[in-house]
């Protein structure tokens, strides 16, 4: 009414794209300008007609982002209609996992992602364990700081507290989590600075009294490099022991170690470890067990799947035996 007609909709239309480019990604922001440097510069037919032309013509070009599957594609693969942030047309009508209900009741629903904690141990289904090693590291250094607050615990007292506590701390979780080499040596200065608060000495002592040999004047104190080591062969060894799954699963693992390697057993993995490096074995655990021991400088005679063993024979013929053995006797 009384003329304002077209200011008001010039200022609603300016108004929609500032809110359309408010929500819309990095990608549209270009295409968006566009029409608003037409709305800002004149209003007669002729240069609206341009600007919309120029902004059809930049939204074809540019690209936007999936939000499913966090990938950039075309404008033609994404829905006409305005939206926020629209899914592409493939993702749009593929399938969808829908939830799983119980008795009318939706169960909850955990991301992949999401840090859960089974049997102790902090994981996620990803196979991250960053917040295992952060326990662990978090653990060490609220321990040396106790000792550093607590100078009037007597030395054997102190030792026995970190025997009793960063040992288990240690070897539950290492077996089965992932250590890059880098991280393991943060543990390992920290946990050598764990030690020279027990023994009351200053943290500029030096490495290498706590950790030569008692007949050379050392503390001898027992690494984080020997409890993983004895951990990860306690690991191996109930695996093998038992047929409960874990053992076929160990049983692959091992055969891919020795034909990725040209190995025929357990020394010869034991030898060709020397020549690789932390990385290199930590995705396998037999590899890194043999690197482990290589480092220490001891060796294992082992034959885990030994066709000979009873843990290698098929259940049939373990019942077949035991009936045997009744109507014998």
């Amino acid at each position: 009414m009384y003329g304002m007609g077209t200011t008001r909709r010039q200022e609603g239309a300016k108004g929609d794209a500032a809110k359309r480019k408010r929500d819309a990604g990095p990608d549209k922001i270009r295409a968006l300008e566009a029409m608003d440097e037409e709305l800002d510069t004149d209003h007669n037919a002729n240069h609206n007609t341009k600007g919309q032309e120029a902004w059809r013509m930049n939204l074809a070009l540019i690209h936007r982002q999936c939000p499913i599957r966090n990938q950039k594609k075309g404008n033609c693969h994404f829905p006409t209609q305005l939206h926020l942030n629209p899914p592409c047309l493939d993702c749009k009508h593929a399938w969808k996992p829908a939830g799983i209900k119980y008795n009318g009741t939706a169960l909850k629903v955990t991301h992949g992602k999401t840090l859960i904690r089974l049997l102790g141990i902090r994981y996620n289904m990803w196979l991250d364990s960053t917040a295992q090693r952060r326990y662990v590291m978090d653990g060490i250094i609220e321990m040396a700081c106790f000792l550093r607050k607590n100078r009037d615990l007597s030395i054997e007292k102190g030792l026995r507290l970190i025997d009793c506590t960063l040992g288990p701390l240690l070897a539950f979780s290492e077996p089965v989590i992932i250590w890059p080499e880098k991280e393991f040596q943060k543990l390992m200065a920290a946990f050598v600075r764990c030690n020279k608060e027990a023994w009351q000495m200053s943290p500029n002592t030096s490495t290498a009294l706590s950790t030569f040999p008692k007949d050379l004047g050392g503390l001898q104190i027992k690494l984080p490099r020997a409890i993983l080591c004895s951990a990860t062969w306690g690991h191996l060894t109930r695996c093998c022991q038992f047929d409960d799954g874990t053992r076929q699963l160990a049983e692959i693992t091992y055969k891919d170690a020795l034909e990725k390697h040209g190995c025929l057993d357990m020394e010869d993995l034991q030898f060709e470890a020397e020549f690789l490096t932390w990385d290199q074995t930590s995705q396998n655990s037999f590899m890194f067990a043999c690197h482990l021991t290589s480092t220490i400088g001891i060796r294992v005679s082992w034959d885990p799947f030994n066709p000979d063993w009873i843990a290698s024979a098929a259940n049939t013929d373990l019942a077949q035996v035991m009936m045997d053995t009744q109507h014998t006797t």
